[in-house]
């Protein structure tokens, strides 16, 4: 979504005004005369504004924000356009202000890990903050890292900026979908989303407790992505939202034991690593033929394909190969975890490279990882590792469509 300007006019409340507000427009409805009605049907207005949001441009852009200026009808219509999706860009601080980040400062591929608000996004956060009616129409909102580089590790932001990231959070009353990163204060505290949303079925979140009253506040959450968790006394729910996709992102965990509880209904499951025995707390013992039984309509299962150079995206490079022979057994892992899911032929299993910032070392890793797959797949040991429960190996994200 494209981002909006901020003017300093004062309104009668004395916050910034939005160009989305018609210049004519007070917010004392009471005491306004009654709208202009457009001569365009508001269906028909609708449909050609949301047009010319969708195209992109800036003459589309400004066209929508112009209609706000044609009248209280129109500016309705394009309002509900214009905030229904609220991206919340950051940038690098100047200076860092934690020791061994200067480096990534400079770096045109990567964000640092202390953050702050760009000007615009603390203008619009401003104007939402006094807006009830205007929080109401959002339905999507996300945090957007510097770059565009979405960071493994978390990072930090100044105490002011945060609060007020955190003060519109908690109060989005038709939120359906929250992407948080993962953003701490100085002190380490995570940005929390809301404390109850019907209306919430995506939700992307540094650290959450995954218990009765979460489960309880969000009876609708669909999408839940978590870089860590605590979970605590949920074999048998009351309250159970229909989750369907998972994606984890930690370095390991005992996440299986979230299985018994919600495996009935997950569809998706995501692992931001090749997953091992770590992320099942088997340590050396070998998985239980009833490990995966829980997950019965699981159809697909993603493993990043990550070693110890590519652990974080901000960071990571495939300047060295990592040892075969350790590689072959973390894969041969992934082939066992899953051969434990209770129906045959049952899973897409996709492997996916890491999203690394700079794009040379991206280039860097496909061939790394294409080589490595090449070798197995002519040495006929991939294919022996194959169990029943897979129904299909994608390997379009290691070596393009068609493979």
């Amino acid at each position: 979504m494209a981002e909006t300007a901020c003017t300093a006019r004062p309104t009668p409340h004395g916050t910034p005004q939005h160009p989305s507000e018609p210049r004519d427009a007070s917010h004392d409805s009471h005491s306004s005369p009654a709208p202009h009605q457009p001569k365009l049907p508001l269906e028909l207005v609708k449909g050609i504004l949301e047009h010319s949001w969708s195209d992109g441009t800036a003459e589309g852009v400004a066209a929508v924000f112009s209609s706000c200026l044609a009248s209280r009808a129109f500016a309705s219509v394009a309002r509900a356009i214009i905030w229904r999706a609220v991206l919340v860009e950051c940038v690098n601080v100047a200076k860092s202000y934690e020791e061994g980040y200067s480096q990534a400062l400079n770096d045109p591929y990567s964000s640092s890990s202390c953050w702050e608000l760009s000007p615009t996004a603390r203008c619009r956060l401003s104007v939402l903050l006094d807006r009830p009616d205007l929080r109401i129409l959002i339905r999507t909102f996300k945090i957007c890292p510097p770059n565009g580089v979405l960071r493994s590790e978390t990072a930090s932001m100044w105490p002011t900026d945060f609060g007020l990231v955190q003060s519109v959070i908690s109060t989005l009353p038709k939120v359906t979908a929250i992407g948080l990163a993962w953003i701490h204060d100085p002190d380490k505290l995570y940005l929390r989303p809301p404390s109850q949303s019907d209306s919430l079925h995506t939700l992307a979140v540094a650290d959450v407790k995954i218990d009765e009253e979460f489960l309880a506040v969000f009876p609708n959450l669909r999408h839940l992505s978590v870089r860590k968790f605590s979970e605590y006394r949920l074999t048998e729910p009351k309250h159970r939202p229909p989750i369907e996709i998972f994606e984890y992102s930690g370095h390991g965990d005992a996440f299986s034991r979230l299985f018994r509880s919600l495996g009935s209904t997950l569809l998706h499951l995501s692992i931001d690593r090749i997953p091992n025995r770590d992320h099942f707390s088997l340590g050396e013992v070998e998985p239980h033929p009833e490990l995966l039984q829980p997950l019965v309509r699981l159809q697909d299962f993603t493993g990043t394909l990550r070693d110890w150079y590519t652990r974080t995206n901000e960071t990571g490079s495939r300047k060295r190969s990592a040892p075969r022979n350790g590689l072959i057994s973390d894969i041969a892992q992934v082939f066992t975890i899953l051969a434990t899911l209770p129906h045959p032929q049952q899973v897409v299993l996709h492997f996916v490279l890491p999203p690394l910032a700079n794009p040379e070392h991206r280039r860097r890793d496909k061939r790394f990882w294409q080589r490595f797959f090449t070798s197995l797949r002519e040495g006929g040991s991939l294919d022996a590792m194959v169990p029943k429960t897979i129904k299909e190996v994608d390997w379009s994200g290691v070596f393009g469509e068609g493979e």
